[in-house]
């Protein structure tokens, strides 16, 4: 099925190549430079497919989105910018975008999206969802986190669990904690639980609750996580390193909502929506027998795979600049100028710890810098031709990781008299993960102030 192709171009020297692909391929297009005439195009040209960049004077993605959804003749729009945040994505597609595509443009992608939408519209059409707020955790515009950012914005809205995949330090939390905040249970609790921090003999209790005397130490009745995310999200984080027994009991909840407190008979329901996250290769494990399969089916309905830092070596600076200002809005010190020689040093490592790692090098790195400038012997990491580092080297400079947590953590303690509240907002951490790193680290109230 042959298109009508609007495309809507702010600069008139681009676009040309992909203009010519659709062309021989039998598509009619028209090349519009600005909102007025793309506006007028709307209405005369009767496009069935708009490629917008989100840049164009005079009117914004969610107006033309909005004005395209009451076109006389059905129209899909394709945002597409350079660098894209998962705010662009995931608003533009929860606002009706067909999809979202990153600058510069490829003209094969276009293409598979045209024939997609042709595809589409023959079986029927796609809903457009309503609107989000901007969710401002995740950085990045490489294509593996645009990927990221259109699954997101797809998923959240439905009803599916979703399994998050990807190496320690990917950021799979800030994906659920997304996939929550664009989703309808966004006013309901997000509630995080990390399945190896929390003993095995304890899981039971800490996830489904107990009643008094259940066991030694059960002084009272506890509601477990289950109930305290009530209508919101429930993550749990390296589901992979949990055992058969209690897997059996999960799947009890997935699959009836129902549920026992540890030493109780009544049963307790649970609407909760299940993201679950893991390292491991799962597939192997239930191979193995160490992961019931059932589940393995009932946590994967949607897959969201994390790429390394790695493999979205573009992302690097963006990230480091993010993590600057971060550090700056913490420690008070305006540590901003990133030179190239830096930069250079940061996208040569190989990053085992991910983003994580690298948010501890720019802190640490903040700390210790001498004015505004970073420097490389700041970052403690060693050249790309010393070897590298060792995945397990904890200290890779004068400040070791935990050492720069720790005084990241005791510093901000200090500028808010001890406010844990305020505090953990400060971090852009949960009250939670701020008391397990105050007791990692040993930090009471007589070092506070």
């Amino acid at each position: 099925m042959m298109g009508r192709i609007l495309m809507v171009e702010p600069d008139s020297g681009h676009g040309s190549e992909v203009e010519s692909a659709l062309r021989a391929r039998g598509h009619a297009v028209e090349v519009v430079h600005d909102a007025d005439t793309a506006v007028t195009a709307l209405h005369a040209f009767r496009p069935t497919m708009v490629v917008l960049d989100r840049t164009v004077p005079g009117v914004s993605a969610h107006t033309f989105l909005r004005m395209a959804s009451h076109a006389a003749s059905p129209v899909e729009v394709v945002v597409c910018s350079a660098a894209p945040s998962v705010h662009d994505v995931v608003s533009a597609i929860r606002n009706g975008a067909f999809d979202y595509l990153e600058r510069p443009l490829d003209p094969a992608a276009v293409l598979r999206l045209v024939d997609r939408c042709s595809r589409e519209r023959r079986a029927g059409g796609v809903a457009a969802a309503s609107s989000a707020e901007e969710s401002g955790s995740l950085v990045g515009s490489s294509p593996g986190m645009v990927e990221v950012y259109r699954t997101i914005a797809r998923v959240a809205p439905t009803e599916a669990a979703v399994l998050l995949r990807g190496e320690t330090g990917t950021g799979k939390e800030l994906v659920a904690r997304a996939i929550h905040r664009h989703s309808d249970r966004a006013e309901h609790p997000f509630v995080a639980v990390n399945c190896t921090a929390v003993p095995e003999n304890l899981l039971e209790s800490e996830l489904f609750g107990h009643v008094r005397g259940s066991f030694t130490g059960a002084t009272g009745d506890r509601r477990g996580r289950f109930e305290a995310a009530g209508r919101g999200t429930l993550f749990l984080d390296e589901i992979g390193d949990t055992t058969p027994a209690f897997q059996a009991k999960l799947l009890r909840v997935l699959q009836d909502g129902e549920f026992h407190p540890v030493g109780s008979d009544s049963v307790r329901t649970s609407r909760a929506r299940i993201v679950a996250a893991t390292h491991h290769d799962l597939e192997a494990r239930v191979r193995r027998g160490d992961f019931r399969h059932d589940l393995y089916y009932r946590l994967r309905v949607v897959e969201i795979t994390l790429p390394p830092l790695r493999d979205r070596v573009e992302d690097v600076g963006l990230l480091a600049r993010h993590f600057l200002a971060r550090a700056a809005s913490v420690t008070g010190r305006a540590v901003d100028r990133l030179p190239p020689e830096v930069l250079r040093r940061l996208e040569q490592h190989d990053w085992p710890g991910n983003v994580r790692e690298l948010e501890h090098a720019v802190t640490r790195a903040a700390v210790l810098a001498r004015g505004r400038t970073l420097h490389p012997d700041d970052l403690g990491l060693r050249a790309a031709d010393d070897g590298g580092e060792s995945p397990g080297d904890e200290v890779v400079g004068p400040l070791s990781m935990d050492e720069a947590e720790r005084a990241q953590v005791l510093q901000v303690l200090e500028r808010t008299g001890g406010n844990k509240r305020q505090a953990a907002r400060t971090l852009r951490i949960s009250r939670g993960r701020l008391d397990r790193l105050i007791r990692k680290h040993g930090l009471d109230r007589r070092e506070v102030g």
